[in-house]
């Protein structure tokens, strides 16, 4: 016990008695690894036999009952508390740390994702632009043909007008009946002296019926030498033939003349409604504006339905000419 007990002191006495010569080498040891006993320290001596036990117990061993590594001189337990405190705030940085690697790489994910979409939106975009140059080259052919459509439209309107012009000296007489081996000259010239009450001498350049012999068509075409007399006919005429089955018009190619038959009813309707109509040519106007199908339409009359079970359509024929002309007779039931 004694031996024990002076090895201890011995060592404690060495350890205190050279701080100098060995701060360096104790610091170091205080802040990387504590310093336990030797071995064979770690073990009491034998002891004696005739050493009561109690005089053991009495004494205790300093190295038996150390539960930790030893504290240096210039230690305090607070500073096990302190690095322990830092090794935490550490961890928890760790733990933040990989949080936000997490983070990245859920974006990451997120980018892969939208990376892949947008390859996908370069196919389409790659795809529509394929299709935007066919339009584009469809759209050029069309414009093209619509110059072509423009440029015809245009040459057929200056063609029309040269007609409408040639025939504007022109007088169509309807409703005169048609005599084998007439002259049309003198027919019209016997017209206008009875029917329009015009006396004068009226020359005639050019006068010819259209359409073939005993056609139905009883429409003598007259051309005046002078344009006054084919004006004094014409406005005399709606005067002195009303309710009669004759009529004086203006000789207008075919092609107008379809037009001004569709815009005829609308233009008796707007003179009923008590509107400036005026119908020139293949032009319509109503109070000075060009007619408008859209604006217009309550002008325009819709056919009324017809009651078939009221109505009975026969047909007959006769023989004209060496030809079959039919008639359509509608008679109520």
């Amino acid at each position: 016990m004694s031996f024990a007990l002076s090895c201890l002191n011995s060592l404690n006495e060495h350890n205190y008695a050279t701080p100098n010569k060995t701060a360096g080498y104790t610091h170091q040891l205080a802040t990387s690894t504590p310093i336990y006993p030797p071995q064979y320290l770690q073990y009491p001596p034998p002891q004696p036999k005739n050493v009561h036990s109690h005089v053991h117990d009495a004494i205790p061993n300093p190295l038996q009952t150390q539960q930790s590594p030893p504290l240096l001189p210039h230690q305090q337990p607070n500073d096990f508390s302190m690095i322990l405190t830092e090794e935490l705030s550490r961890l928890n940085c760790l733990d933040q740390k990989l949080g936000r690697l997490d983070e990245i790489d859920k974006k990451l994910l997120k980018l892969d994702t939208v990376s892949t979409n947008l390859g996908k939106i370069n196919n389409q975009v790659k795809n529509l632009d394929g299709k935007l140059a066919t339009v584009n080259k469809r759209l050029g052919d069309v414009e093209k043909s619509s110059v072509f459509v423009s440029d015809n439209e245009r040459l057929r309107s200056s063609v029309l007008d040269l007609q409408c012009q040639k025939l504007n000296e022109n007088l169509v007489f309807n409703g005169i009946d048609e005599q084998t081996g007439e002259v049309t000259d003198d027919v019209v010239k016997a017209f206008v002296r009875t029917e329009l009450e015009i006396v004068r001498e009226i020359p005639i350049v050019k006068s010819y019926r259209i359409g073939k012999h005993f056609d139905g068509k009883i429409r003598p075409i007259v051309k005046f030498e002078n344009r006054n007399d084919r004006q004094d006919i014409r406005f005399a005429a709606p005067k002195h033939l009303k309710g009669k089955p004759f009529g004086v018009n203006e000789h207008f190619p075919h092609e107008v003349v379809k037009i001004r038959k569709e815009l005829l009813p609308i233009h008796k309707e707007a003179r009923k409604q008590n509107l400036k109509s005026v119908l020139k040519r293949d032009k319509l106007y109503i109070d000075g504006e060009l007619f408008d199908k859209s604006k217009h339409s309550h002008l325009i009359k819709q056919p009324e339905a017809m009651d078939e079970g009221a109505l009975k359509v026969v047909e007959t024929g006769t023989r004209t000419d060496g030809k079959f002309s039919y008639q359509i007779v509608i008679l109520n039931s």
